[in-house]
């Protein structure tokens, strides 16, 4: 009984993370082209000046953008949680 109570919550579980998953892509999918554009501008910018201003645009990679995005005091806008998670 044990056994499947824990499993029935997984699975559970797993369909909620994928049903949220599906809905935030398609919401990002439905964006205005403008939207997504300023959006990844304001991140680049974020990622390339301020304490990180002394660092050469051509070599901060996306991943690093991102990762400063979420690091940064006016990027990160999920007070302390990684912004992708769901």
């Amino acid at each position: 009984m044990r056994d499947w109570l824990r499993n029935r919550w997984l699975d559970i579980s797993i369909r909620r993370h994928t049903i949220k998953h599906k809905l935030i892509m398609w919401i990002v999918w439905e964006l205005p082209r403008g939207v997504v554009e300023l959006a990844a501008v304001r991140v680049w910018a974020n990622a390339t000046t301020g304490k990180f201003g002394t660092d050469e645009p051509q070599y901060v990679t996306m991943d690093e953008g991102l990762k400063r995005w979420r690091g940064s005091d006016g990027g990160d806008r999920t007070h302390g949680r990684d912004s992708l998670s769901y």
